[in-house]
């Protein structure tokens, strides 16, 4: 595999564009922002040093082009790689390994933060786009699940189940051991048992979730080695680096998919300095750039729908209006309940669903949750309010607390989270510009479907309950003492956000509230109607995203090549119609391991 190296230029080049991004998107860039693409990286043809910064010659042609080495697009190029075909894998953001933060568990969620792009959905929500190697597995909590053959029979009919479970395996025994139980952990465990969620057998861990039970997950944080290192899909590739005939360029971003009539024949990217007006892929493109990134580029290459690239001024190649379409952010409520004490990070060590209920219940706690995803989400007031300036008053607040040794207070939590495993609302994205580097507008529609409010309203009760358990009563408080400069410091910095910190601030002698939780509600009593104005004034996006060129109407179920083209093909969770039951990354990797595998002429 090709080594990475790094240029003084392309820091240069990257750090002035996120900054434009960040003003004329409300998009910005964790460390690239601050670091640019010093981060960024210029492919090194194989055995020479990764310290070297000149600049080398586009590549050529390859027998296969993967944009975006994100889960499928690692997953996928190991799988083509391992069969013996020539791979070139084009990736925008970093090597993981240049972004500490991603190595290991106590390293999330600042790696979020560190390693993603924040963008402004249109209604004012923040989502995260992984802008690394490694793509969302690089960010994320690292449960590691199979959805249920029944997902597939429904979202993917025309699959081959048997090789997609192979392929599970495979990844799994390649990335993922068993989650082990943590103090926080055990008490939500208990806690789940003692709301009647029924028992988890400790001793035997599922990759495939078990249905209206709690169980131990698998993880990609190796929780029994020493620091918890993270195993993502990037691993995959460091452990292919001696393959000859694979090759890695990070810092690249890819403009455009080119096409000699309906036919893929490479690609235009940007690398560094180095514009490629086409590197040439003989057998196909896969396109593996996440469910808000592969529709822009399908876009701005001509595939999508007549209107869209029409307003783009693209020539059309092939009209599929599902391009786009269907964008899924799923439901999810994580709230934030102070605790009278602070504990290790905890990701999740039991996990209980029921898609009946419409109910996944994580337990998520310590750490720096408060600190890090506060400046992601900015949910501490309506939508409408969450501008890039809330952003940086934020991100400055919480940098002055951590100065002030302060931050321990607000990370002091349990942070239970509850999904949606059937969300129903539908979105779109959209391309703004043919030029890439301006990021697409993306319309999420949340709670358009009333059902979903409904289901919302019942996770957060649950959720509620959970924390009413008497498990998890040493786990939440009715009034914390925090020192007066953390509220000085909120009022001074961030004013906007005071309503929602208030009960943080309270009397000891008002006991309004069993418990203290964070965006601060203001009734006793959660009336259904109240609840609903809640629940939308502080909806946040759960970053798993879903469904933007969905197999049936814009890839085709079997082989996933794009419809009305040659030689194109998608591998990511934009091919799935519909969310995932459980956290996705499991099955966006072993789909790209899957599409990889098939590529490669592998059938059942």
């Amino acid at each position: 595999m090709a080594y990475m190296g790094k240029s003084k230029a392309a820091a240069w080049l990257g750090a002035a564009s996120c900054l434009a991004s960040a003003l004329a998107q409300e998009a910005c860039v964790g460390k690239a922002c601050a670091q640019g693409a010093e981060e960024a990286s210029l492919l090194q043809f194989a055995h020479q040093d990764r310290g070297r910064a000149e600049p080398v010659d586009c590549p050529v042609a390859a027998d296969w082009i993967i944009v975006g080495g994100g889960g499928a697009g690692c997953a996928a190029a190991a799988a083509l790689a391992d069969a013996g075909e020539e791979v070139l894998v084009f990736e925008r953001g970093p090597s993981d390994k240049d972004i500490p933060s991603t190595q290991v568990m106590s390293g999330w969620p600042a790696s979020v933060n560190d390693a993603g792009v924040t963008v402004r959905w249109t209604d004012g929500v923040w989502g995260v786009v992984a802008k690394v190697l490694g793509g969302g597995t690089s960010l994320n909590g690292g449960l590691y699940f199979a959805d249920s053959p029944e997902y597939f029979s429904e979202a993917l009919p025309g699959m081959n189940q048997t090789m997609m479970y192979e392929s599970y395996n495979a990844l799994r025994q390649e990335l993922a051991t068993p989650s082990q139980m943590s103090r926080f952990g055990a008490a939500w465990n208990d806690a789940l048992e003692e709301e009647d969620y029924g028992v988890a057998n400790l001793n035997e861990p599922q990759m495939q979730w078990i249905p209206d039970q709690p169980f131990v997950p698998y993880s990609t944080f190796n929780q029994s080695a020493p620091g918890a290192p993270r195993l993502s899909a990037a691993h995959l590739l460091h452990k292919r680096a001696d393959l000859p005939n694979l090759k890695v360029v990070t810092g690249a971003l890819v403009k455009q998919v080119v096409f000699n009539g309906t036919e893929a024949m490479g690609v235009r990217v940007q690398i560094g300095w180095e514009s490629c007006s086409l590197v040439k892929a003989s057998k196909g493109v896969l396109l593996s750039a996440g469910a808000i990134l592969t529709p822009q580029l399908l876009q701005v290459s001509g595939v999508g729908p007549r209107q869209v690239l029409h307003d783009l001024g693209v020539e059309m190649i092939s009209e599929l209006p599902g391009v786009g379409e269907n964008f899924i952010d799923r439901n999810v409520i994580s709230a934030g309940f102070i605790s009278p004490q602070g504990f290790p990070l905890t990701m999740s060590d039991t996990v209980y669903i029921d898609p009946e209920r419409n109910l996944l219940l994580e337990g998520v706690g310590g750490g720096e949750i408060g600190s890090q995803l506060s400046t992601t989400s900015l949910a501490f007031v309506p939508p409408a309010a969450r501008t890039h300036l809330l952003q940086v008053a934020l991100t400055d607040l919480m940098s002055r607390l951590d100065k002030m040794n302060l931050t321990r207070y607000i990370n002091q939590m349990i942070q239970p989270v509850a999904l949606n495993p059937n969300t129903l609302s539908r979105g779109h994205v959209k391309a703004r510009s043919k030029d890439v580097r301006a990021m697409p507008a993306v319309t999420p529609n949340f709670f358009a479907d009333q059902a979903d409010m409904t289901s919302q309203m019942t996770r957060f009760r649950a959720l509620l309950d959970m924390t009413n358990a008497p498990a998890l009563k040493g786990y939440t408080v009715p009034n914390v003492p925090l020192p007066d400069a953390i509220a000085e410091q909120i009022n001074k910095t961030a004013p906007q956000i005071w309503e929602a910190m208030s009960c943080l601030f309270r009397a000891k002698s008002d006991n309004i509230f069993q418990r203290i939780l964070v965006p601060c509600p203001r009734p006793v009593e959660w009336s259904d109607a109240y609840l609903e104005k809640y629940l939308r004034e502080f909806v946040i996006s759960s970053y798993h995203y879903f469904g933007t060129a969905a197999a049936g109407s814009v890839v085709d179920g079997k082989d996933f090549s794009v419809v009305g083209t040659q030689k194109l093909y998608v591998a990511d969770a934009s091919v799935l119609p519909r969310a995932t039951h459980v956290n996705p990354q499991g099955t966006v990797m072993a789909l790209g391991h899957l599409v990889g595998r098939l590529l490669a002429g592998e059938q059942r």
